[in-house]
């Protein structure tokens, strides 16, 4: 499952990962939509973007991580050059970054 706010990106991506033999991308969704799509379709991975309205990826992530599902990947992706959303005292210890 893919989430980002931005929809060209969201189509684009998913292309590149449907066209890998052992990849099914089973959603493309905004950051609000991600929670419901990991609850109704169990991915095995979700890629976020760290920033979107409404809710972010690193938000998003804190959810899903403590939503049961053990079994489930995050990917957290950002265009910005620092990595200091990932170093917030939430994240720290739950990702390797």
């Amino acid at each position: 499952m893919i989430a980002d706010d931005h929809a060209m990106f969201r189509s684009g991506f998913r292309a590149v990962l449907d066209a890998q033999p052992d990849m099914d991308c089973v959603a493309d969704v905004d950051g609000y939509s991600a929670i419901e799509a990991v609850r109704s379709l169990a991915p095995d991975l979700a890629v976020l973007d760290v920033r979107m309205p409404k809710l972010d990826g690193l938000s998003a992530a804190r959810q899903l991580m403590s939503s049961g599902r053990q079994a489930l990947k995050v990917i957290l992706l950002t265009t910005f050059g620092t990595d200091d959303y990932l170093r917030s005292p939430h994240v720290r210890g739950r990702c390797s970054c």
